[in-house]
């Protein structure tokens, strides 16, 4: 399976696991990723790097990633993944660099660490009611790690996998008139190589990613704002309503304003409950 965007519409998913397994495919998505490894074992593939978590030991998966996630039967362990946007003061630092081993054995964590990911994985269900003290415990989490970790800057000459550079520049650059020959010049490879890329990394062909990604981020406007629908369409880069409502039936089979109706019903039955 080669690596797809996820689009995590939350900003904060903690949980605790015992016993179950997991694997991903490899992904990426746009929020940090933190995991104590508390039994078992855990592998975890980068591309061209291989990476084994310990028991008591933390990853830290820096946005815009591309990783995939293996662990045994018995393993246990928290996972925490938060947007950036809760990141505080370390905002810039994790969107400007990269680590250069994302893990932190066990000698360098604090012993605070796995107390505070286990008080996330106990309140994640009563947010937004108590968003402050989740927004407070993770801000103490990243001070307590990111310190630790030694990076590097990310620089446009930072030897990044060509798929990891063409994923960022589409996440950044989505919402604007671009075309596959911009992407190309921009980043400095043949429209080909570029074409090729899409084809068969990403398995779909360049403005089919490109209407993935804005309608994928419509869905979380729509779903998330009183905005209108014409306003998201032209903030998601679309220059006529008829052609944003064209692609959105497409990716989703429903017109944006059933999607709008279905999620108001969804969220109606939710907090009667």
């Amino acid at each position: 399976m080669l690596p797809f965007y996820e689009y995590k519409p939350e900003s904060l998913y903690a949980w605790h696991d015992r016993g179950s397994d997991v694997s991903s495919y490899l992904h990426l998505h746009e929020h940090i990723e933190l995991i104590f490894l508390e039994h078992g074992k855990m592998e975890v593939d980068m591309l061209n790097d291989r990476y084994i978590l310990y028991p008591n030991q933390l990853m830290i998966i820096f946005p815009f990633t591309i990783h995939g996630v293996t662990l045994s039967v018995k393993s246990k362990y928290y996972f925490c993944i938060c947007s950036p946007n809760k990141a505080g003061s370390f905002k810039n630092t994790i969107f400007e660099n990269h680590p250069i081993s994302p893990v932190l054995t066990s000698d360098r964590i604090h012993p605070d660490v796995p107390k505070i990911l286990r008080e996330l994985s106990q309140i994640v269900d009563n947010l937004p009611k108590q968003q402050y003290l989740a927004d407070a415990l993770f801000s103490l989490l990243l001070a307590r790690t990111i310190p630790l970790m030694s990076l590097k800057p990310i620089e446009l000459n930072f030897d990044m996998n060509m798929v990891t550079k063409v994923i960022r520049y589409m996440l950044k650059h989505y919402n604007e008139n671009i075309s596959l020959q911009m992407v190309a010049d921009d980043l400095h490879i043949s429209k080909f190589t570029l074409s090729h890329i899409f084809n068969n990394h990403l398995q779909m062909g360049f403005l089919d990613y490109l209407h993935s990604l804005r309608i994928e981020n419509a869905k979380f406007r729509i779903a998330n704002s009183n905005d209108r629908i014409s306003e998201i369409a032209f903030d998601c880069g679309y220059e006529s309503l008829r052609t944003f409502n064209r692609a959105f039936l497409r990716l989703t089979g429903t017109t944006p304003q059933e999607y709008k109706k279905i999620i108001t019903v969804r969220q109606e039955k939710s907090s009667v409950q």
